[in-house]
């Protein structure tokens, strides 16, 4: 289990005052077209510097089967051979509840990348995906398939992982 690591901080810190902010930050995005997309680019700072520009995108994505976040790697802590820190079990624990993460997929991406490997020091005081998370699972056309759609394999780094893996 991934406990969080600015719960509180970055964002509120408990289940009701998180499902607040996070609605109140939609809700200013207004009408949005949800669509499919390869990728976003989301920024991952506190709330109160970045989250409507989040909420922004996040609002018009549709959420596919699998997720994989890529972040930066805030505090230069890794011990992955390549450089790509990933939390490759278990789940991530926000106050809205845990988000999973599809071991299936993380062993793809494990067997098809050098630069990916598992490193749970890197993620320990990292923010970046952590404070995504909350703001995917409040979104309410999403809030029914949260679980299957958030089977995600998150990787923490300072540069990409190359390959393109597919689950398994």
């Amino acid at each position: 289990m991934r406990a969080p690591a600015v719960s509180g901080r970055f964002y509120p810190g408990t289940r009701g005052e998180l499902e607040r902010t996070v609605r109140q930050l939609l809700d200013a995005v207004g009408e949005a077209r949800p669509a499919p997309a390869r990728a976003a680019v989301a920024p991952h700072a506190g709330y109160v510097y970045s989250g409507l520009t989040a909420a922004h995108v996040f609002a018009r994505l549709e959420i596919p089967p699998i997720v994989v976040i890529v972040a930066p790697n805030h505090t230069g802590v890794t011990r992955a051979p390549g450089g790509a820190s990933l939390w490759e079990a278990g789940a991530f624990r926000t106050p809205l509840g845990d988000v999973s993460v599809d071991e299936g997929f993380a062993r793809a991406l494990l067997e098809s990348s050098p630069l990916v490997g598992p490193d749970h020091a890197a993620h320990a005081a990292e923010h970046a995906v952590e404070v995504e998370l909350p703001c995917w699972r409040s979104m309410p056309s999403r809030r029914s398939t949260a679980q299957s759609c958030w089977r995600a394999a998150a990787a923490s780094a300072s540069r990409c992982a190359a390959g393109r893996p597919r689950p398994p």
